[in-house]
């Protein structure tokens, strides 16, 4: 009887391995500063999803558009995709949000990516997600300092 179900057997098993599985990556950069933050710190992350919008679904539609019209609609196209994809995430970052745990959120539609701030324990537990993407530490940049013809090159602040 296992001899006749073997083929199967060995044929599902071949093909659970060529899927590639679905995970949240953290950045090894925010892994570090994940270790040396304190558990009630608010880091500033980016989520970048690895499948980005795209308007190929409505190339056809555009091409006859003026440029106006072709701007909107190829914006509201990126916004509900960003909606669709980010939707699992945005949910659990709003839901955190309301203990405090999550800070600023932000959808990036543009980019097919999520601004936000959260604590280490939210942080980690964003890479159990079922989404391809990887999360950053969100760098910030002193632009002003770059003006002042006396000063340094512009270097990302560093956290604390």
């Amino acid at each position: 009887m296992i001899r006749r179900f073997a083929p199967l057997i060995f044929l599902f098993t071949i093909s659970l391995l060529a899927v590639p599985a679905l995970a949240v990556e953290i950045d090894a950069e925010l892994q570090e500063i994940l270790q040396a933050k304190d558990t009630a710190d608010l880091v500033p992350v980016l989520m970048i999803f690895e499948n980005p919008a795209s308007v190929e679904d409505i190339r056809s539609a555009i091409d006859q558009l003026a440029p106006r019209e072709k701007r909107h609609l190829v914006l509201e196209d990126l916004r509900r995709q960003a909606a669709r994809t980010q939707a699992d995430v945005l949910e659990v970052l709003e839901i955190q949000a309301g203990t405090g745990k999550v800070g600023r959120i932000q959808s990036l539609y543009l980019a097919s990516a999520v601004a936000f701030e959260a604590e280490p324990g939210v942080i980690a537990a964003m890479s159990a997600l079922p989404d391809a993407a990887t999360l950053f530490f969100d760098k910030t940049y002193d632009l002003t300092h770059a003006t002042n013809r006396d000063a340094g090159p512009v270097i990302p602040s560093s956290p604390a």
